[in-house]
Parts: C-alpha cells; sequence; structure tokens
C-alpha cells in the first residue's frame, strides 16, 4: 500500500520546521535592523555638522532663520561626509531639534501682530475687560523690570493709560516698539521649552480675551519653521534667546484639529 513515499517522513512536520526556522533567524529582519543603525549614524553625522554651525540662542532671528536656509539649499562635498550619502530627507526635523537642545529650559511665547494691522485685532475680541485688564498683554508703554512696572502704572494712572482696547490698539499700531521688523509684541506667557506649542498658544489667547485667531510663523524663509512645530521650543527665538514669537492670524478648522491632538497626546 505504499504509494511512493519515503517511509515515516511527516511532511506538515517538515513544513513547520522550515516555518519555525524562518522565524528564529529571518534574514529581511536582520538587514533592516543593519540599515537603520546606518540611518541614525548617518543622521547622527549631519546633526552634529549642522550644530557646529548653528548661531546660537542669543543670535537674532533672522541670523537663526539664514542659518537653516543654508543648510538647506547646500549641496556638500563628498568628501566632508564620512557616509557619503545625501542629506536626509527630515532635514527641517533636525534642525528643530538643534534649536530646541540649545534653547533655555524657561522660555516666552509671543504673540505679534505687524503695526499696519494692529487695530484690525478688534474684529478677534471675544473679552475686551479682559484683553484690557490682561497681565500677559504688552505693558502701555512697553516696560519691563520692577521700575519698569512702577513706572508704566504711574503712566497708565496720571498720564492718560489705556483705558480700553481701542486706545491699546492705537498704541501697538504707533508708539509701541518693534521687536522683529513692523511687527509688535501683543502679549506673552512664560512657559517651559518643551510645553505642546498648540495648547499654550491657546491659553494665551485665552488669557487675552481673543478668540478666532492662532499663531503663524513670523519667517517663512527657511522650511524649516514655515509652519508651526509640536513643541515651543522647536521654534527660534528673538535675540534675546528667550522670547520666541508667532505672528497673529486668522485660525481655522485645521488648528482646532491640532489642538484636538495635543490635549490626546498630553492624556498618553
Amino acid at each position: 500500500g505504499d504509494a511512493g513515499g519515503v517511509e515515516g517522513l511527516d511532511i506538515q512536520t517538515v513544513k513547520e520546521d522550515k516555518m519555525a526556522a524562518s522565524v528564529s533567524s529571518p534574514r529581511w529582519l536582520v538587514s533592516s535592523a543593519d540599515d537603520l543603525a546606518a540611518d541614525a549614524a548617518t543622521l547622527a553625522e549631519w546633526k552634529a555638522r549642522w550644530s557646529s554651525s548653528y548661531p546660537g540662542p542669543s543670535a537674532s532671528l533672522g541670523e537663526k532663520v539664514k542659518w537653516a536656509t543654508r543648510v538647506e539649499t547646500s549641496t556638500p562635498s563628498r568628501r566632508r561626509t564620512r557616509s557619503a550619502k545625501e542629506k536626509p530627507a527630515v532635514t527641517g526635523d533636525v534642525l528643530a531639534e538643534i534649536v530646541l537642545e540649545a534653547s533655555p529650559e524657561e522660555v516666552e511665547l509671543c504673540v505679534v501682530v505687524p503695526k499696519e494691522d494692529a487695530k484690525e485685532l478688534s474684529f478677534y475680541l471675544a473679552n475686551e475687560e479682559a484683553f484690557v485688564n490682561s497681565e500677559y498683554r504688552a505693558a502701555y508703554p512697553d516696560t519691563r523690570g520692577f521700575f519698569g512696572k512702577v513706572m508704566g502704572s504711574l503712566f497708565s494712572r496720571f498720564a492718560g493709560g489705556p483705558k480700553d482696547a481701542d486706545a491699546i490698539l492705537d498704541w501697538l499700531a504707533t508708539d509701541a516698539p518693534e521687536v522683529v521688523e513692523g511687527a509688535v509684541v501683543v502679549g506673552s506667557l512664560k512657559c517651559k521649552k518643551t510645553d505642546k506649542l498648540n495648547a499654550t498658544l491657546k491659553e494665551l489667547f485665552g488669557c487675552l480675551g481673543l478668540a478666532g485667531v492662532t499663531g503663524g510663523p513670523v519667517h517663512e524663509d527657511a522650511e524649516a519653521f514655515s509652519f508651526k512645530r509640536e513643541l515651543v521650543g522647536h521654534n527660534p527665538s528673538l535675540a534675546d534667546g528667550r522670547r520666541i514669537p508667532f505672528l497673529i492670524v486668522a485660525s481655522d478648522d485645521d488648528d482646532d484639529d491640532d489642538d484636538e491632538d495635543d490635549e490626546e497626546g498630553e492624556g498618553m
């Protein structure tokens, strides 16, 4: 009754043994692990090179943007790159990490508006009283330190300080000092560099009594900083190395989705 098969051979057992052997030492997994290690080494090499040319937190915002632009547009010689590989596709992410690591732990997120558009903020004032009285709003006049606050208080009391939002917006549009070309600070909030950007912006706008707005990049010359990144410290600061500016712009549905994503991430 032998059908020509090999006596004692269990075909199913042979198949299972072959599958087990392939799973225990998959060649594709070893290959992928090697590739990942090589990619990580290459990324670390590029990051070290770009870090060495970063002008630092105390450089002006313009200098930081120029640095990022140079990195993004340069075509380095193969002789200068040990791996002789092209720049990683995640260049912008690497630059943002360099900025984050160099930033001080405590920073100040500030929202700015072009002087010529300052009065248009009246359309986004959901709570005028909160805006006028907010401790997060730019001082009137812009003063810093204990002495400055005292003088600002005396100015408000005896020299016709802001009695309503229109007076503040008029000051922003005329006499407020510029922090970047043509733009003035409307308000700021101290935070950690690792705080979520969208959530912190939302908190600041709430403290200022503003609604229907979000933060946009001040500079779009460098692709790495042409949009909002996840953490506050991923974004470049002003020359003081502390204040990180964002332009006040009208919000849309995508910004609301971003806020929800941040909240979900914080709960994980």
